[in-house]
């Protein structure tokens, strides 16, 4: 899967278990791997691990296992499991005991990949920097080999087990980019954003990240259609609106919000007073239209009962309510860069001279 690490995860040559449920289930002992024995085997160790270090009653592991329809014999039959693990796992009965009302399997700090993994994201979490917060994130998620439990993958308990890590792994994924975004890493995020929008269409924060990155690589454009593609699959498939996050943003956009940039001078574009973001957007000026023709035809504008015209080499300010050219102003043969915003009037207009 795209998304996922390609490093393996160490494996430990110290005399001790090492469990992995970050992908196919695995167990390794003294540096070599561990033959489990079947998959309904498999099994109970996959549903005692999610549940380290504490009792997992012997009917949730019936039901885990067999689910609805469980056979006459289940409770004899996870007894010869758990008896067979034990062997497995080299007779240490320490390591999975019984224990009423059921069974519970002693994993040392370190020895579940899952454990490390969280421990990892708690570690990120407390970070004192991006740069430092990204690296930490990084090592969380080399420990995911691939889909977890992906060799027990129609086993009753899986569906909602699987969901639950998944879910884990795509948060600390977002948190990831989240510090490479701090750190100025949009352009080379764009390919791995666009990629993690396609395998998960409907989770709005890869698509805000995506948008952000865009457009902070020069590509507002791509960053609006990207908006624009959220809402026409949100809406197709889900019959759903993008959530607040999107529509902030994309206004954030179109209004070139200096929010959006890296200084962090603000803290987020959602954070604007409505009542001023209101009044900026009634008083924006809609267009400024520059003509540079050399033709001495005057352009006319305005459908009003006193037009006014733009002679060549000016610039017009259209006020959208009235669909009027509210002022005029030349700029010469040589315009250069222009200031607007809004509440412009003609004296409010003016221009940049390189």
């Amino acid at each position: 899967m795209s998304a996922f690490g390609s490093t393996e995860a160490a494996v430990t040559a110290a005399p001790k278990l090492q469990f992995r449920i970050l992908g196919p289930h695995e167990v390794w002992r003294d540096g070599a791997i561990v033959d489990l024995g079947t998959r309904k085997q498999r099994a109970v160790l996959a549903v005692l691990l999610l549940n380290a270090n504490r009792v997992v009653p012997t009917e949730r592991l019936i039901d885990e296992l067999w689910g609805d329809k469980p056979p006459e014999t289940a409770r004899s039959a996870l007894q010869v499991y758990v008896a067979a693990l034990r062997k497995a796992l080299g007779g240490e009965v320490s390591a999975l005991r019984t224990s009423a009302p059921g069974y519970v399997l002693d994993v040392e700090p370190g020895a579940l990949d899952l454990d490390r993994f969280t421990a990892l994201r708690a570690e990120a979490q407390g970070a004192g920097d991006e740069e430092r917060r990204s690296e930490v994130l990084r090592e969380a998620l080399e420990l995911w080999r691939d889909t977890p439990l992906a060799d027990l993958s129609t086993e009753p308990f899986a569906a909602k087990a699987v969901a639950r890590l998944e879910e884990q792994r795509l948060e600390a994924l977002e948190q990831r980019i989240d510090a490479d975004l701090a750190l100025g890493r949009h352009a080379s995020l764009v390919l791995e954003l666009e990629a993690l929008v396609a395998e998960q269409p409907y989770r709005e924060r890869p698509r805000a990240q995506l948008m952000l990155a865009l457009y902070r690589s020069g590509r507002q454009a791509d960053a609006l259609r990207a908006y624009q593609t959220a809402r026409r699959t949100l809406g197709d498939e889900l019959g759903l609106e993008p959530g607040p996050e999107l529509r902030e943003l994309e206004a954030a956009i179109l209004r070139h919000d200096a929010r959006l940039s890296l200084d962090g001078s603000v803290a987020s574009a959602a954070e604007e007073p409505a009542q001023h973001f209101a009044s900026r957007r009634a008083l924006m000026v809609a267009a400024v239209v520059l003509v540079v023709a050399a033709a001495s035809a005057a352009l006319l504008l305005s459908d009003g009962p006193t037009p006014l015209t733009v002679p060549p080499g000016s610039v017009a300010a259209i006020d959208p309510a009235e669909n009027e050219v509210v002022a005029v102003l030349s700029v010469g043969s040589r315009p250069g860069p222009i200031a607007y915003g809004a509440g412009l009037s003609g004296s409010a207009i003016s221009r940049a001279v390189p």
